[in-house]
């Protein structure tokens, strides 16, 4: 099952809640910040590095994709995202 951030916020909020309720059936994760799909940063209501440890508490060992549209340089945008999620994910590295 595809749990996706981004509508999950949209739609019923309380994102770590319902991850936890449901990550045993989650194979993929999807990401963007909100509002607009934006970078995964301080200007969106999202805090991706709490979501992150979250579900790395739950021992998902499935994939996370990041669905979002970057405000400016994607290089940039993609390179943060991803030191994002490592330092959430693998917090002694």
């Amino acid at each position: 099952m595809l749990f996706d951030v981004y509508h999950v916020q949209m739609g019923e909020g309380n994102v770590i809640a319902r991850f936890r309720e449901h990550h045993a059936t989650v194979g993929h994760v999807h990401t963007a910040g909100v509002p607009g799909r934006r970078d995964l940063d301080s200007d969106q209501e999202l805090n991706y590095s709490a979501i992150f440890r979250a579900i790395a508490a739950t021992e998902y060992d499935g994939w996370i994709g990041h669905e979002l549209t970057p405000r400016a340089d994607p290089v940039a945008c993609l390179a943060s995202t991803f030191e994002l999620t490592r330092a959430a994910l693998e917090p002694d590295t």
